[in-house]
């Protein structure tokens, strides 16, 4: 008992948070893929924000697994799913923290869906149709949209997947305390609408998120070939498949491999 209550009380010290800090952001520097596992969206700040690909990049780091509950609180014209995902340590299974996450039909971008010509907008009727007026991207012009109601039903996986979604990486977020590096609030549709959006001219090229000699590190520690391999992708991503060097420490890797 004694020794249950000292771990109770115990904190750690500065070097343990800085550590985990550093952690996170060594994953996010020679792990993670801009526009996979994190994105950015013009005018939303700095902090990227963190994708559910990227959150399970951490959880595996950190050796949380999850688990969903899901509450159906769906009514007569809304689909609408509260999930609670709840992280504990693989190897103890201690629970470390949950998250909450909610989708709903009547989310505007699930409830509404482009019509595909004006007879189709009219075959609709008048409280099953509207006209959206969306302002374009840093333009004081104004788009008038014509937009159906969609089928809810037809969207219940989808909307389940996405309460889990974002339940997953509050979960992340909340008990690894990486919510100084990365921001929650921006799904994959809100990143692939920012680039239809941008201004190319404004969108600058991703800068490499990993170093020559990091790739070349990350070669020597591969176990195996299919370890190898996922970090040729990510030096490939980086801009290193035509470099010499990093070609040949890749061969080389894979023949020592695979004897």
């Amino acid at each position: 008992m004694r020794e249950e209550m000292e771990q109770l009380n115990q904190v750690l010290t500065v070097g343990d948070v800085k550590s985990h800090v550093n952690i996170i952001k060594q994953i996010l520097e020679d792990v993670m893929i801009s526009g996979t596992h994190y994105g950015k969206i013009p005018g939303c700040g700095e902090k990227p924000a963190l994708l559910k690909p990227g959150a399970e990049k951490i959880l595996s780091t950190f050796m949380l697994a999850s688990e969903f509950i899901v509450t159906d609180l769906s009514t007569e014209d809304n689909k609408f799913y509260r999930v609670e995902a709840r992280l504990t340590h693989q190897k103890t299974k201690t629970f470390m923290g949950s998250g909450i996450g909610e989708c709903a039909s009547l989310e505007s971008k699930y409830a509404w869906r482009v019509a595909l010509c004006d007879e189709e907008w009219q075959s609709f009727d008048e409280n099953l149709r509207r006209v959206h007026f969306k302002k374009k991207y840093q333009s004081k012009e104004i788009d008038k949209i014509l937009q159906v109601r969609q089928d809810m039903y037809s969207l219940s996986n989808t909307i389940l997947k996405m309460a889990k979604k974002r339940a997953l990486v509050d979960a992340c977020m909340n008990v690894t305390a990486c919510s100084d590096i990365f921001v929650q609030d921006l799904d994959e549709e809100h990143l692939r609408n920012a680039t239809v959006r941008s201004n190319p001219e404004e969108v600058k090229p991703n800068k490499p998120t990993m170093t020559k000699q990091s790739v070349l590190g990350a070669f020597k520690l591969a176990k195996n070939i299919t370890a190898l391999d996922d970090k040729w992708k990510i030096a490939c991503h980086n801009g290193f498949a035509d470099d010499a060097e990093v070609r040949a420490a890749y061969t080389d890797k894979k023949g020592e491999l695979s004897k």
